[in-house]
């Protein structure tokens, strides 16, 4: 229930245990024109400073022109296959990411730490989506990301759409959304690399 709009800057680590100390089936949040806030439940009251909403740097349009669709569960295994391999540091940046390259109904995901190198191949159903319709995608995203990436996916079955815009793809779970930024790499078209069988 929103008695007062407004839009305030908590930190999110001293509001998260806060939450996790209050008891109560309800939480209150008020905060003053000082910008003083004040977090209370039915047995408890704690105090935190707070920042102007206006101050939170703005975030970039969540959308691309180009896309697709996978099943979560198949997306999930496969990056479990091939993150190992990720480069941690390294100062050629497309080490650090897993190389994605889809055509048609076939999935490859390549990772390379300078010492080992993971490959990961799957034929599944693979939806194309998005304004502008490609049969063949080819990026990379960056290692970290895919760790994080792999905790919030399903491993039942179910579709998530990737789309990709000129420096970020966006992932739509279900009603939940992942941002993330691709790694740039000087092979545009990639063939070099992938090794041939």
């Amino acid at each position: 229930e929103v008695i007062r709009e407004g839009s305030y800057i908590l930190n999110a680590q001293r509001f998260l245990q806060i939450v996790k100390l209050l008891g109560g089936d309800e939480i209150s949040i008020e905060i003053d024109e000082k910008f003083n806030g004040t977090i209370s439940s039915e047995t408890s009251s704690f105090s935190m400073y707070a920042l102007r909403g206006e101050d939170f740097p703005t975030l970039p349009e969540l959308s691309g022109r180009r896309g697709f669709a996978v099943s979560s569960a198949i997306l999930k295994n496969k990056i479990n296959r091939v993150i190992h391999s990720v480069s941690e540091m390294d100062n050629r940046p497309m080490l650090c990411g897993v190389f994605f390259k889809i055509e048609g109904r076939e999935m490859q995901m390549v990772s390379c730490d300078g010492y080992t190198l993971s490959i990961c191949r799957v034929n599944c159903d693979i939806e194309d989506i998005g304004e502008e319709k490609a049969d063949r995608f080819s990026f990379i995203l960056p290692g970290t990301a895919l760790g994080e990436l792999t905790k919030i996916l399903s491993d039942k079955e179910g579709k998530i759409h990737v789309m990709l815009a000129r420096k970020h793809a966006v992932i739509k779970i279900d009603r939940m959304i992942f941002f993330t930024r691709m790694i740039d790499s000087e092979y545009v078209n990639y063939e070099r690399f992938i090794p041939t069988e």
